[in-house]
């Protein structure tokens, strides 16, 4: 995820799913937040690949490589949103979920006009992600 994103590879999934659990813990550094979201998705099957900004995600990612993203709304520097805008400014066609802990609905209604396959609330259970995650790549 960058921060941000989780990049999803192509043909990434087995076909069960895992138990699902509750994301917590608002005093955990951001590194664990995002290996935390990360582990049932790996439990279930999902390879993925975190990115510690969208400006990382931009330097480093083979989008060729990624089936979906998860992307976190509020980002250090470039915002989920503007990366989703940037990414398909230059092209690149993949299906998006956005996360968030801020209640705000314009920028939620921004996200849907924008296409997005889901838009999470933190915390959220997990089985919610792997659902969305597997919509995506579905799509």
């Amino acid at each position: 995820m960058i921060g941000a994103a989780h990049a999803f590879r192509i043909g990434s999934r087995k076909a069960s799913i895992g138990k699902p659990t509750e994301y917590s813990g608002c005093r955990r550094r951001r590194s664990e937040h995002a290996q935390e979201r990360r582990a049932p998705l790996k439990v279930s099957g999902f390879a993925t690949e975190g990115h510690s900004s969208a400006e990382a995600f931009l330097s480093h990612a083979n989008v060729s490589q990624i089936g979906c993203i998860v992307l976190d709304i509020h980002l250090g520097g470039m915002s989920g949103i503007e990366l989703w805008h940037r990414l398909r400014a230059a092209g690149v066609n993949l299906s998006v979920i956005f996360i968030t802990a801020v209640e705000d609905e314009a920028l939620e209604l921004e996200a849907v006009k924008a296409g997005c396959i889901a838009y999470l609330h933190k915390p959220f259970p997990a089985d919610l992600l792997i659902s969305a995650v597997t919509r995506a790549l579905d799509a």
